[in-house]
């Protein structure tokens, strides 16, 4: 008998090519981010000694400037079309709140106006937004 011996083959997978792509996605997707904040916008909120921070998930911000130009979620809105686009972004849910950030030099008119607006469209819970003093 002729028994030839087979030479086992070892067969391993290489992993660096799908290291390489996953880390390829990392970086693509954490470019890709959205790093807006509110800093862009040209509003500087008076200090409260006792202010706190709000963690609440489900909520809309509102800045209003020192000119009094009113910003809905980073897009710029006039006052008088404000009920509407708070009504087409849905009823809001109960615990929903709507965070104003106004500026120091704006009327007090100008931020009940704001806040009525609120009420109408269905926002029982309405902050006013204070920066916190040290």
């Amino acid at each position: 008998m002729n028994f030839k011996e087979h030479k086992k083959r070892n067969i391993q997978l290489d992993v660096t090519p799908l290291v390489d792509t996953v880390f390829n996605l990392l970086i693509f997707f954490a470019l890709s981010l959205n790093f807006t904040s509110s800093a862009a916008l040209p509003v500087n909120l008076p200090a409260a000694s006792s202010a706190e921070r709000f963690a609440e998930t489900s909520q809309i911000v509102i800045h209003i400037t020192r000119t009094g130009a009113v910003v809905l979620n980073q897009s710029p809105v006039s006052i008088r079309h404000l009920q509407q686009e708070l009504l087409q972004k849905g009823s809001p849910a109960p615990h929903a709140a709507a965070i104003i950030q106004a500026d120091e030099q704006v009327s007090h008119g100008r931020v009940v106006k704001v806040m009525d607006i609120c009420r109408r469209a269905g926002f029982n819970k309405i902050l006013i937004a204070a920066a916190v003093q040290k």
